[in-house]
């Protein structure tokens, strides 16, 4: 991915995050299905149990809280832990 792709791509990603957080269900599932395979991974690293591991993939705690603006995978990934 080119470096212009790469720059898209994050403030694509940060628009969809702050979409999310004014309450679009369809930017939320954007990211979930743009980042769930990282996620996946990330979550079964931490229960080493893949049927855990899909189960808390399916239900992330939404939270907007979050001050800074975070790329898609970053905001995910922040739920996650």
């Amino acid at each position: 991915m080119s470096e212009l792709s790469k720059t898209e791509s994050r403030e694509a990603d940060i628009e969809m995050v702050l979409a999310v957080r004014d309450g679009d269900t369809t930017a939320y599932q954007g990211l979930v299905e743009k980042y769930q395979m990282r996620i996946y991974h990330l979550v079964y690293g931490m229960v080493r149990n893949q049927e855990d591991a899909r189960d808390l993939v399916q239900s992330p705690r939404r939270s907007g809280g979050q001050k800074r603006r975070h790329a898609g995978c970053t905001w995910l990934t922040s739920m996650v832990r």
